[in-house]
């Protein structure tokens, strides 16, 4: 049996939000990645177009969509996207190369043009500064007070 109308728009609203957050998190992909999600996500090309446009077979195309979907939504991606406006432009760069885009340590640092101990140490920080904002927002949320068996009115 058919959907009702309201049971089919209401069935199609996470799909336009979620493509609308992949969509934004995609800006921070490497231009590739980014095109290739954004191809089959947002514009709903063929996986067999695309695939002999960029010499893949179909099956590698879905597998790494698959992969890169995975990626945008992991807590590591979200966390860093989430810390990128208090970082300063060094750390904003190493965090797009390194956390967003799953470069190792090495290939981030040979992307910026620094040294491997330089790359390690601002990869220290960022994480340190992406963990600091979750506990933040994880103390700041509603219910956390009362959680502690505090309240919050003073």
């Amino acid at each position: 049996m058919p959907l009702s109308l309201r049971d089919s728009i209401a069935k199609s609203r996470p799909r336009i939000r979620e493509d609308a957050v992949i969509e934004a998190r995609a800006e921070l992909l490497l231009p590739e990645d980014r095109d290739l999600l954004l191809a089959v996500w947002t514009y709903h090309q063929p996986t067999r177009m695309l695939a002999e446009l960029v010499g893949l077979t179909p099956q590698a195309v879905r597998r790494r969509i698959r992969l890169l979907v995975r990626r945008v939504h992991s807590e590591k991606f979200v966390g860093a996207a989430r810390a990128m406006r208090f970082l300063n432009a060094q750390q904003a760069e190493l965090a797009r190369l390194h956390f967003c885009n799953a470069l190792s340590v090495r290939e981030t640092a040979q992307a910026m043009h620094i040294g491997y101990h330089s790359a390690r140490r601002l990869a220290c920080e960022v994480a340190g500064i992406v963990r600091g904002l979750k506990n933040l927002r994880e103390d700041s949320s509603p219910g956390s007070l009362a959680r502690e068996g505090q309240t919050d009115h003073v």
